[in-house]
């Protein structure tokens, strides 16, 4: 298999050219009117289809009649095969791509359809194998023309990864950031314009520059949020510009970003192959580097908790109290965390002023003696048989979330002039939880730094909301969907830190928003409720482990009467209800997010 799969890559390294052939238009049922009346065997432009309809001419006056099949078989045969020998991606042209795309599906790495290998089926022998590949070389060797680089880059790369999920005419995020991404309008929409981000702005940045070379990299926008690798150089050095993009993930592959890159330093033209297609053969994605201790701030702070055991085929979630020491009022912009391997997520809690362990319940009086918890004490949320601390439970009953994460490393930034007011003796909850239950993380560490601003830097004073629904009952062997209304303000949990509750404010400035859940998440939406964009999706994770961090700039405003609609969705593949709770194997529904008052 290596022999063959190195065979390959050799043949493939002599070539630059594609070859672009004729294909069958696509339609399906829709577009031949409202009728009923049974047609025939289309191509819709991945497969052949039955479509009905009112006529063979299409609601925009165009006669497909000769493309309209009796039968699937000689839809197939015409559409497919004929037309589109090796073209496994249905792009209309072959080229390294499809090459690439065989070589995973021979090696084991990809699946195909029945269809797709017949495509790739060159010599008809049944079999998809190296004989192919070989044949499929000599006809891209022809020396036809290839696809334009930027077709690869809109089509391929930015309509899947970032319009789909994003960048789409009419949806929040094309609005919020200025930018639609399809393929029809992207470079209009990103060649040599002026970012909508300020700091880019600021800096000199254009969306994509023209210039070509070093230059044109260094000054394109869009680069800068796609480059993965340089993430340390743009968390550190650009506190400012949001978040690395797709967000959330899943990032573009090495691959990609070298072929991306080359264009860039060609000028980044409309047409033209400029770009080596050689360079999308590299699918991995790049990693964080192994862990290591944060760097202590000079102005602020560090905690600091483990190393600690985490139980073999099991979980471990544990709290420690620890003070920063303050002696009066200090605003934080800036907090830095790294996890070690194995973490479900670290949270920072803190407690509202003025409580004491009056505020508990008093059945938690057997519990807890002292208020806040002890300093630097390790304190777990359940044993090794599940069963749950009863003076932690009593603790977190009057827990307000500070800052968090599930990624393994994040170092975020608050707006300019913004930053979070805390009291003196203010002091965090560090909650960590580590899964090891595939006994390959032996034991749980993790490093966080909150830094410090001077007062006379900020302008706006910032405060935190959670939106928690403990509402779920997930039927086993079910997926569910539970939607949740969060109207502002009688129904927001808002004003933790006494800087602007929800009781005597109008409107609030959102920044920050940021979802938790478990592993039987699928989708976790936030749509807008009320105001112009009423319905409009502002947040979506797809990983229950690494949610996005959704940074908005400028900020989302709401007023009163409007709010926000949580939709998650869940796949319980046990045999019982899954219902809310802290555990791994149970579930949560909860949106946290940062904002100010004016």
């Amino acid at each position: 298999m290596n022999i063959k799969f190195y065979t390959k890559i050799l043949l493939l390294a002599i070539f630059m050219n594609g070859i672009s052939l004729a294909q069958c238009p696509t339609s399906t049922t829709g577009d031949y009117g409202d009728c009923e009346m049974a047609m025939g065997w289309t191509w819709n432009g991945a497969d052949c289809g039955f479509v009905s309809g009112c006529g063979l001419v299409t609601n925009w006056g165009d006669d497909y009649s000769e493309y309209i099949f009796t039968s699937y078989d000689e839809c197939t045969s015409t559409c497919q095969v004929e037309n589109y020998p090796g073209d496994v991606n249905f792009d209309g042209s072959l080229n390294v791509v499809d090459i690439v795309l065989i070589i995973g599906y021979i090696i084991g790495n990809n699946e195909f359809s029945e269809v797709q290998i017949n495509i790739g089926d060159y010599n008809e022998d049944g079999f998809l194998n190296v004989v192919d590949i070989v044949s499929l070389v000599n006809i891209i060797l022809n020396g036809l023309p290839q696809r334009d680089t930027w077709e690869i880059i809109s089509e391929d790369i930015l309509e899947p990864n970032c319009a789909a999920a994003c960048h789409e005419s009419g949806t929040f995020f094309a609005e919020q950031t200025d930018l639609i991404l399809t393929a029809d309008v992207a470079y209009e929409q990103l060649i040599d314009r002026i970012p909508r981000n300020e700091s880019a702005w600021a800096d000199g940045l254009v969306l994509l520059s023209s210039m070509g070379g070093q230059p044109g990299e260094i000054q394109s926008f869009l680069w800068e949020k796609i480059n993965l690798p340089n993430r340390d150089h743009f968390y550190d050095d650009h506190p400012y510009y949001g978040e690395i993009m797709p967000l959330g993930g899943p990032f573009l592959s090495n691959g990609e970003l070298a072929f991306i890159q080359e264009w860039i330093h060609a000028g980044a033209p409309e047409t033209g192959a400029v770009a080596d297609e050689l360079h999308l053969l590299d699918e991995s994605v790049w990693e964080a580097p192994p862990f290591e201790p944060l760097e202590i701030p000079e102005n602020g702070v560090q905690f600091h908790l483990g190393p600690f055991e985490i139980w073999d085929g099991y979980e471990r979630e544990v709290f420690s109290y620890q003070p920063i020491g303050n002696d009066d009022y200090v605003y934080i912009n800036q907090y830095e965390i790294l996890l070690s391997p194995g973490s479900h997520h670290m949270i920072f809690y803190t407690y509202p002023e003025n409580v004491t362990v009056d505020n508990l319940p008093s059945e938690c009086g057997l519990f807890v003696d002292q208020f806040p918890p002890p300093a630097y004490e390790l304190r777990d949320l359940h044993d090794q048989n599940g069963v749950y601390n009863y003076q932690s439970l009593c603790y977190m009953g009057l827990q307000t979330f500070f800052a968090g994460t599930q990624w393994p490393y994040m170092n975020y930034h608050f707006p300019p002039g913004v930053a979070l007011k805390v009291p003196p003796s203010f002091g965090v909850d560090i909650n960590s939880h580590f899964l090891n239950y595939s006994g390959n993380a032996p034991s749980g560490e993790i490093y966080g730094n909150i830094y410090f601003v001077e007062p006379e830097e900020v302008q706006h004073v910032a405060d935190i909301f959670m939106l928690n629904n403990t509402d779920i009952n997930l039927p086993g062997n079910e997926t569910t969907t539970i939607t949740r209304n969060y109207m502002f303000p009688g129904q927001f949990n808002a004003g933790f830190l006494g800087n602007g509750s929800d009781g005597d404010i109008d409107e609030i400035y959102i920044f920050q928003l940021f979802s938790h859940a478990h592993e039987r998440m699928d989708r976790f939406d936030v749509k807008l409720i009320g105001g112009p964009n009423d319905g409009q999706v502002i947040y979506t994770a797809l990983d229950w482990e690494h949610p996005p961090i959704l940074e908005l700039n400028p900020p989302l405003v709401l007023e009163h009467g409007m709010g926000l609609k949580l939709e998650a969705t869940y796949t319980n593949n046990t045999n019982n209800t899954i219902s809310y709770g802290l555990l791994g194997a149970n579930e949560m529904m909860i949106l946290f997010g940062h904002y100010y008052t004016d």
